[in-house]
């Protein structure tokens, strides 16, 4: 059940602790700090909510379609414009792992699920330098256990037709190979 009284389809759920979750539909963003009652926030910047990284109770960023990156440090209740992103690919999501360092995915096209970019920032998103760019893997989720060891799975297309190979990788410097 969708928390009220919003009622629309929830996305990128980021539970924080027993009593404490955010998540995004695509125009708004619905918070809880007792686990049961939630309030609905707005970021202030036109577009539709795509990915939600919260790093802790204050702290956390949202991608706003088409190219817009936004900080919150307050838990939600204002948010920043922090840059615009590339979109010569079709920003996907976002993921913070700290304040400075965080990820952006993207897809060659909007329709096309083939290919994949990821940037990297170190500074919060001021800079973003490219890691991975793929015209045939796709990535599906992306995990850090801590700053400097992270996993990401998802596949390669092998040709014509439905055939797919899974992949995964992981990084033990941060994201930066």
């Amino acid at each position: 059940q969708n928390p009220l009284p919003q009622g629309n389809t929830l996305n990128w759920l980021n539970v924080l602790d027993e009593n404490n979750a955010m998540s995004i539909s695509s125009n708004d963003i619905v918070k809880t700090i007792d686990g049961e009652n939630w309030n609905v926030l707005s970021t202030g910047f036109p577009g539709i909510n795509k990915s939600l990284s919260m790093l802790d109770q204050n702290t956390g960023y949202i991608l706003i379609s088409p190219n817009v990156l936004a900080k919150t440090t307050n838990g939600g209740n204002n948010w920043n414009f922090v840059c615009e992103v590339d979109t010569t690919k079709y920003p996907l999501s976002v993921n913070f792992i700290s304040a400075e360092i965080g990820f952006l995915f993207y897809r060659n096209s909007q329709f096309n699920n083939q290919g994949i970019r990821i940037s990297r920032t170190s500074n919060g998103g001021a800079n973003w330098n490219v890691v991975m760019d793929y015209t045939d893997l796709e990535i599906y989720s992306a995990y850090f256990h801590n700053l400097s060891i992270g996993y990401a799975s998802g596949s390669k297309h092998l040709g014509s037709g439905s055939n797919y190979k899974l992949i995964f990788f992981k990084t033990t410097d941060g994201g930066i190979s």
